[in-house]
């Protein structure tokens, strides 16, 4: 009688080892494996089981405020994960010292559903950064009267260099004073592909820096925003810094349009921005020393610093 079974077949699956990193070329297979550090924290307000009780790695378990996740980040690298809703807090970051350095916080969700963040009052700020490295993105910011939305210190332990403010949105409101203030000078900040509109307020200025007893901000980069809107749009005491490929609307400005002249080196590299009305210093536009303002577009063509093609070729003077 003939038998219709067959032998069993073997698969043989390449085990799988969590937490590791290949390296071409190695001797190993397995690569080399490492513990795994940071974790995301989900933080959602309007969530049932939402509470700051809650350790927030868990997205049915979330953290209920945006200050609990920052205060419960203990690694470099670590995610907070902000769900659509509307927060109203005053965040500070630890210092650099204490850390942890080099974390994230991130908005989930697209344009008018992105979460928005105030502050708890006119005069205080809603998030201070004091830690090195941290990335802040996806967010909707709402202006106060008389204080900024985000502010970057370099004052002692806290030491903010190399933040990155990537892809949010500052809404000024009509009455809001600033959307990022560098307090002192944290160097090598990226300011990019921010939409910063409205700031208005008596004194207000979109991008600013406070002085204090220490060096001009470095290195900082500011690339690809749109300013809309605002009554001053920058007015910082940059050396060495990047303006490139930001867009500013002629809209309601009535102080500068780009006042990097503060700086004790100067040298700023000013290229491929958007330049509207007036292109001088009595129109609010003025350099540094030794600034390089190449290749912007500018409507008035009028001016020496200016081509017959519209493209600048000289610091406004």
């Amino acid at each position: 009688m003939q038998s219709n079974s067959q032998a069993p077949v073997l698969l043989r699956i390449p085990g799988f080892f969590p937490g590791q990193q290949g390296v071409p070329g190695s001797d190993s297979p397995f690569g080399i494996r490492v513990k795994p550090r940071a974790l995301p924290i989900f933080v959602d307000a309007g969530h049932t089981n939402a509470s700051d009780a809650n350790d927030g790695t868990n997205p049915d378990a979330p953290k209920a405020t945006i200050g609990s996740a920052v205060g419960a980040v203990t690694e470099p690298g670590s995610q907070i994960l902000v769900m659509p809703g509307a927060y109203v807090e005053d965040v500070v970051t630890p210092d650099s010292v204490v850390g942890p350095n080099y974390c994230e916080i991130v908005g989930i969700g697209v344009a008018g559903g992105s979460p928005s963040w105030a502050s708890t009052g006119a005069a205080t700020v809603a998030l201070t950064i004091n830690a090195l490295g941290w990335r802040v993105s996806g967010i909707r910011f709402l202006g106060q009267a008389t204080a900024s939305c985000v502010v970057l210190q370099n004052v002692a332990d806290d030491v903010a260099n190399f933040t990155q403010i990537v892809g949010n949105h500052f809404y000024g409101q009509n009455t809001g004073l600033s959307a990022i203030d560098l307090l002192g000078a944290p160097n090598n900040i990226l300011i990019a592909q921010n939409w910063i509109d409205s700031f208005a307020a008596a004194s207000g200025i979109a991008i600013r820096n406070t002085s204090v007893a220490t060096a001009d901000p470095l290195f900082a980069k500011i690339v690809g925003n749109l300013f809309q809107e605002n009554d001053t749009h920058i007015v910082l005491d940059l050396d060495k810094g990047l303006l490139l490929d930001n867009l500013f609307e002629n809209g309601a400005v009535i102080g500068d349009v780009v006042n990097i002249s503060g700086g004790g080196i100067g040298e700023n590299v000013v290229k491929g921005n958007v330049f509207p009305g007036d292109y001088s210093i009595v129109g609010g536009y003025t350099g540094g020393t030794a600034d390089v303002w190449l290749g912007n577009f500018a409507s008035d063509t009028a001016e020496a610093e200016v081509g017959d093609n519209g493209l600048t070729i000289l610091p406004p003077a």
